[in-house]
C-alpha cells in the first residue's frame, strides 16, 4: 500500500514539475492579430491569478516589448 502511494506521489510531482517547465517556456500570446507580452504562460497565470486574488500582478511585464 505504501509502495503504490509513493509511486503515486512520485509521477504526481513529476507531472506537475513537467506542466510548470513547459508554462514556464510557452510564450504567451494576448489574440491571434500578433501582438503580445514579454512573458511565458506561466507569468500570465501566476499574475492572472495574482490579480484575482490580491487585485494587481505579482511579476512585472512589458505590454509590447517592440516599442
Amino acid at each position: 500500500m505504501k509502495q503504490k502511494i509513493k509511486k503515486s506521489l512520485i509521477t504526481a510531482s513529476l507531472m506537475f514539475s513537467i506542466v510548470v517547465v513547459g508554462l514556464a517556456f510557452a510564450p504567451h500570446r494576448t489574440c491571434a492579430c500578433g501582438q503580445y507580452e514579454d512573458g511565458s504562460q506561466l507569468t500570465h497565470f501566476i499574475n492572472t491569478a495574482a490579480e484575482r486574488i490580491i487585485g494587481k500582478p505579482v511579476i512585472e511585464k512589458n505590454p509590447n516589448p517592440l516599442k
